[in-house]
Formats: structure tokens, C-alpha cells, sequence
């Protein structure tokens, strides 16, 4: 049960969050600053959460470098390119 009241909640949420961007947009505002911020304040958030287990864990710093690269490329362009879909599609055609 909880299971489908948590897919609900992301389909409801991922809706919204492409009619905010078509607001946004409508606004006038930069979609690529816009694509950037998104993933600037995940990284803003993430960094002092995942420092006490880096402080406890034995992790080497120099073996995470893949998912760095790709934490750091993937949720940008995909926010570029959802950016992109809602201002030339709509927000219920790029949602989909």
C-alpha cells in the first residue's frame, strides 16, 4: 500500500514540476540557469550529509570519481533537456 501512495506522490510531483518549469519559463527566465541550479542545490545538500560516513567509512575518495562524473552530468542534462521538451512541447506533452 505504501508502495502506491508513494508512485501517486511521484507522478503527482514529476506533473507539477513541469507545469512549474512552464511558469517559470513563461517568466522569462534563463532555462539553462535554471537547468543548473537544479542539480547545484542537490550538490549543496548532498555534500554535508555525506560527510560523517565519509568520516567513518573506509572509502577512498580516488575510487569515486565515476559517480561523481556522472552525479555531476546526468541530473544537469536531463534538467537541460526537460527544460528544453516543456518550452518547445508543453508541460503535459514533455511529462509524459
Amino acid at each position: 500500500m505504501v508502495g502506491v501512495l508513494f508512485a501517486v506522490l511521484s507522478g503527482a510531483l514529476f506533473g507539477a514540476l513541469a507545469v512549474t518549469v512552464r511558469h517559470g519559463l513563461r517568466r522569462g527566465s534563463d532555462p539553462y540557469v535554471g537547468a543548473g541550479v537544479v542539480p547545484g542545490v542537490a550538490l549543496g545538500l548532498a555534500i554535508p550529509v555525506s560527510i560523517p560516513s565519509l568520516a567513518h567509512d573506509t572509502i577512498r575518495v580516488g575510487d569515486l570519481w565515476p559517480f561523481a562524473l556522472a552525479g555531476v552530468l546526468v541530473p544537469g542534462v536531463s534538467q537541460i533537456l526537460l527544460i528544453i521538451a516543456v518550452r518547445d512541447a508543453g508541460p503535459s506533452r514533455a511529462a509524459t
